[in-house]
């Protein structure tokens, strides 16, 4: 009995490990399909990488390409730009250099001229001076030339009024004489009237 129960036991156990190692091998069978799906999917991802990358590449460098043409035609351009544009400001400078060098030769004229101006002018500054000086001392004749006028104005001025104040006395005793002789003369010194002396205007 006990045996036979040991052998069934075993025997289960042999079933229960049998449908472990299947079951254990559909499931690793199960996982490599996983793995095969998984790798088929990556190198399929791969191929379609590859195939983008390349493509992408390709488009890069051919826009490169063109970018490095488009560019160097740019510079080319840019090149001859710069190129007319140094040369226009080469010869505007130039222009320019002899502008300024006539300029400054005229400047240099200008200047002299304005020298000989100033000389003329400190010249004519100079002979305002003597001319000033000449009429403060023309002025000063002229003041004591009034003065002196003035003076004899005023000498002359009480000259006459001596004068005039002679010659009336002179005429009054003239008149004076000349009634006395009347008088002298007249047949009749009641009846004579005297004349009065005449006022004469001063």
């Amino acid at each position: 009995m006990v045996e036979n129960e040991g052998l069934e036991r075993v025997v289960r156990i042999e079933k229960k490990f049998d449908a472990l190692s299947v079951s254990v091998g559909e499931r690793f069978n199960n996982v490599d399909e996983r793995f095969d799906e998984v790798r088929d999917h990556f190198v399929e991802q791969r191929e379609y990488i590859e195939f983008a990358y390349d493509r992408l590449d390709r488009r890069i460098s051919e826009g490169l390409a063109r970018l490095e043409q488009r560019m160097s035609e740019g510079f080319a351009a840019s090149d001859h730009r710069f190129s007319t544009i140094d040369q226009r400001m080469t010869d505007g400078f130039a222009a320019s250099d002899q502008r300024m060098s006539a300029f400054d030769q005229r400047m240099d004229e200008f200047n002299q001229r304005m020298d000989g101006f100033g000389q003329r002018l400190d010249k004519f500054e100079e002979r305002m001076e003597g001319f000033d000086q000449r009429m403060d001392k023309f002025d000063q004749r002229m003041d004591t030339l009034d003065q002196r006028m003035a003076d004899g104005f005023a000498t002359a001025d009480q000259r006459i009024s001596e004068l005039k104040q002679e010659v009336t006395e002179g005429l009054s005793r003239v008149e004076r004489k000349l009634d006395q002789f009347i008088e002298s003369q007249s047949p009749s010194k009641v009846t004579t009237r005297r004349v009065r002396p005449s006022k004469r205007r001063r």
